[in-house]
């Protein structure tokens, strides 16, 4: 009769993530971001099957006659499209384009803000995986409403209040109010 195995020697290498150096987590936030980015602008720039929805062609709109406020929210995503559009053109690209970018800062603030709270490098890198699951997350990854600017700056909310609280940098308190003012904008 054999003896039970433990729980070492049943499960696999591979389960334990010895491999996972914290260099090779940070080459696969690379890789992972950079590939999101290209397969989320390759779908943007061909044939894409999805027209700007309403709320992206009324805020595109907005970007057309800036002003300091509009009846039902902020200026900063009329300012985001508008900046965008000057460079690519008032094209669905140059609408959506910002949306992208937030999503690489969304994903590298998450990052930054598990590995400080945490100090691993893998479990940074498995929040982010996470957040790339959340379907709120893929369609604010693509389309430009206010939800990719108000992911991003309580992203950046959060890391800074990480940075005020854990790690005592008095810094932090005034980038947090930043952050939320520009959230709030």
């Amino acid at each position: 009769m054999t003896e039970p195995q433990t729980l070492d020697e049943t499960s696999s290498a591979a389960w334990h993530l010895q491999w996972l150096t914290p260099s090779r987590c940070r080459w696969l936030l690379a890789v992972i971001l950079a590939a999101g980015f290209l397969l989320h602008l390759r779908y943007l720039t061909h044939n894409c099957p999805v027209d700007l929805s309403e709320d992206e062609a009324y805020y595109w709109d907005w970007s057309r006659q800036l002003d300091l406020s509009y009846y039902s929210k902020g200026p900063l995503v009329a300012l985001v499209i508008r900046a965008s559009c000057a460079v690519l053109g008032d094209t669905m690209l140059g609408v959506r384009f910002p949306a992208l970018m937030l999503a690489v800062g969304v994903s590298l603030a998450t990052y930054w803000t598990t590995r400080r709270l945490f100090g691993s490098d893998r479990i940074a890198l498995g929040a982010v995986l996470l957040n790339h699951a959340v379907p709120m997350f893929i369609a604010g990854s693509v389309l430009m409403t206010i939800d990719p600017l108000a992911y991003f700056f309580w992203a950046l909310a959060s890391l800074f209040l990480v940075e005020a609280v854990f790690h005592e940098k008095r810094w932090a308190w005034p980038a947090i109010g930043m952050a939320l003012g520009a959230g709030f904008l």
